[in-house]
């Protein structure tokens, strides 16, 4: 597995999965919400 993700989605929120090399799986929703959110994140030098 590549990529394992959760993102907004219009109907609810999308659930991502690459599995590398043979395809993905995306499932879209709408019992579950997903939303995005400010995260403060200093800059490291």
């Amino acid at each position: 597995m590549i990529l394992d993700e959760v993102l907004p989605h219009a109907d609810g929120c999308t659930h991502e999965i690459a599995l590398w090399p043979v395809g993905m799986v995306m499932v879209t929703c709408r019992d579950l919400e997903a939303v995005w959110s400010a995260a403060d994140c200093p800059d490291e030098h």
